[in-house]
């Protein structure tokens, strides 16, 4: 009997100690050639993989080795074979605070194939994300996922929210920036705003850049060198966000040269990191470097407009002759002052004057503003562009509603514009992140 007790307690023991399975243990399939990948969604270990010619992308439990889920393909007369990746494409992190997606390829045409996207819920639900038929070469094709971008034979994509629904498109087709102006005054209000950035350019996948309208630093915490501690506790650290790890492309308004050293934020602007402006007036296009870019983005020193300084004709010539030859689909100009506005300045004489001439001229889209403490949108008959002042990232201004408002608001926020393709959507948020009007542009 005594023996019996001993065989039993070995057994328990043995079971009860036994390792869990490894990752490297689980077999996906019985046979073939698979591609897997050991990953974190949602706190658990997982492993995803396909069989290169196979029809099935299955995920499991990567202690246990139990399903977790899986998606049949249908099938195809054409040899697969399968190219797989998984990465973060979307929003949050694949650790705890989400899941990572799962690219797959499936050829089904001599130079045809779906790209789809697969990812786990937060029920662990294996399902889809996106899908798009993608061309291909007939001598195959390479896939890669890097920072939220799919490549596909050097073509890159990536998933995007528009119009209520998650589209996979050509990283060249559309693009997403924040835009803020008057952030300069260093409070509690303004952290509330950066949060509320990050927490909007996180929610669409990212954001390209952040575009400022000018009064970047207001006294007493301004800018007098490259080494002022006042540049980090007013600008690094209120945006050190989520979301927010972009270029600030950078204009100046009347504080910035009235309370600042101009030429200390040219030298900061020069180094090339997250404060970004190459000079008083400049333009950049997206993508960088294109013959046909989806925009052309016009930065103004209008301080130096309305007060007729020395070479603001220059900038003007400059500003028209860059409207005339610009081959991009989508034209944008930013300046501090306003040209129009519903707020405690009205709108702008000189500006009227001088800069819109040339914004008709040459069909300039969207001119973005600050100066006012609210946030605006005008269309105005007879001009070219939609007028928006988003002038609210730190202070406020009472506003009301003119003959050519389509919105106007007393509260702190800033805008996001979205272009997609031959659209674009021009968003006002305030600092709880909730969304408060949206205006669309066509071509």
């Amino acid at each position: 009997m005594k023996k019996i007790y001993i065989i039993l307690f070995t057994i328990i023991l043995f079971f009860c100690t036994a390792p869990a399975v490894k990752a490297s243990e689980c077999r996906l399939f019985k046979n073939g050639d698979v591609i897997s990948y050991g990953l974190m969604a949602r706190g658990q270990s997982i492993i995803a993989g396909i069989r290169t010619d196979g029809k099935i992308l299955k995920v499991v439990d990567a202690d246990s080795c139990q399903e977790i889920g899986q998606v049949r393909f249908t099938g195809t007369k054409y040899r697969r074979p399968h190219q797989f990746q998984a990465a973060n494409l979307w929003k949050k992190s694949g650790h705890n605070g989400g899941s990572p997606e799962f690219a797959v390829t499936d050829r089904f045409q001599k130079k045809k194939m779906r790209l789809m996207v697969y990812t786990l819920d937060k029920k662990m639900r294996l399902g889809p994300v996106v899908s798009k038929t993608v061309p291909i070469g007939l001598h195959g094709h390479k896939l890669a996922l890097r920072d939220k971008i799919i490549s596909v034979k050097n073509k890159k994509y990536n998933i995007i929210s528009w119009e209520g629904e998650k589209q996979l498109l050509r990283r060249k087709n559309n693009l997403k920036f924040l835009n803020i102006a008057d952030q300069g005054h260093q409070s509690a209000q303004k952290n509330a705003v950066a949060k509320a950035m990050g927490k909007i350019a996180r929610s669409q996948n990212g954001t390209e850049f952040v575009s400022t309208n000018g009064d970047n630093f207001y006294p007493p915490h301004t800018v007098q060198s490259v080494d002022d501690p006042d540049f980090r506790t007013n600008f690094t650290v209120p945006y050190d966000q989520p979301g927010l790890k972009v270029p600030f492309w950078i204009s100046l308004g009347n504080h910035d040269y009235d309370n600042n050293s101009v030429s200390a934020l040219l030298a900061l602007g020069a180094r090339g990191k997250k404060w970004t402006m190459p000079a008083k007036y400049y333009s950049f296009t997206y993508p960088k470097n294109s013959s046909r870019p989806l925009l052309e983005y016009f930065f103004l020193d209008t301080n130096a407009v309305i007060g007729h300084w020395s070479g603001y004709k220059q900038q003007l010539d400059w500003l028209d002759q860059g409207l005339k030859k610009s081959r991009a689909r989508w034209k944008i100009v930013t300046g501090h002052h306003q040209i129009y506005s519903s707020g405690f300045y009205g709108n702008n004489a000189e500006m009227v004057k001088r800069v819109l001439p040339i914004l008709n001229k040459n069909k300039a889209d969207l001119y973005l503003s600050g100066h006012e403490h609210d946030l605006e949108l005008l269309v105005v008959p007879g001009d070219h562009p939609v007028f928006a002042v988003s002038g609210a990232a730190s202070l406020t201004r009472p506003v009301h509603k003119g003959p050519d408002s389509r919105f106007a608001a007393s509260t702190l926020g800033f805008a996001s514009v979205q272009i997609v393709n031959k659209k674009l959507a021009i968003r006002f948020f305030n600092r709880q992140s909730e969304l408060l009007y949206e205006y669309l542009l066509e071509k």
